[in-house]
């Protein structure tokens, strides 16, 4: 990921719609060559389970941060994101999954705060 030399060079909408990303670190560059934009399928309120592995990437992050975490790993088909109920954009512990097969809920936290996103493919 390339980050520009000062955030202030560019604004986030424009950012956005230039394929690059906002995080707490500034607006870098998505990595992604062809500049297209990931999509990603909200799944359900609870954590994404399955056969494979998952990981935590960060304490504090929101939706775009996490899914951009997602988009760096090749191997990252599904994201499950906190601290959505407090703040619609989400703020919090954000977990990375590379899951075989079906993606079903475990149902940890199914009151909002808590959300499962897929990875569409591209």
């Amino acid at each position: 990921m390339k980050l520009l030399q000062h955030p202030s060079q560019i604004s986030a909408e424009k950012a956005k719609e230039k394929g690059y990303f906002v995080n707490w670190c500034g607006v870098g560059e998505t990595g992604d060559p062809t500049n297209k934009k990931r999509s990603y399928a909200f799944l359900f309120n609870g954590c994404p389970r399955g056969n494979g592995t998952w990981k935590k990437v960060g304490d504090n992050m929101n939706l775009v941060a996490c899914q951009a975490a997602c988009d760096t790993d090749s191997t990252c088909n599904a994201i499950e994101i906190n601290g959505c109920n407090a703040n619609p954009a989400c703020g919090g512990a954000c977990w990375l999954f590379s899951l075989n097969g079906q993606i079903t809920n475990g149902n940890c936290v199914t009151n909002g705060d808590m959300k499962g996103y897929r990875k569409n493919a591209s």
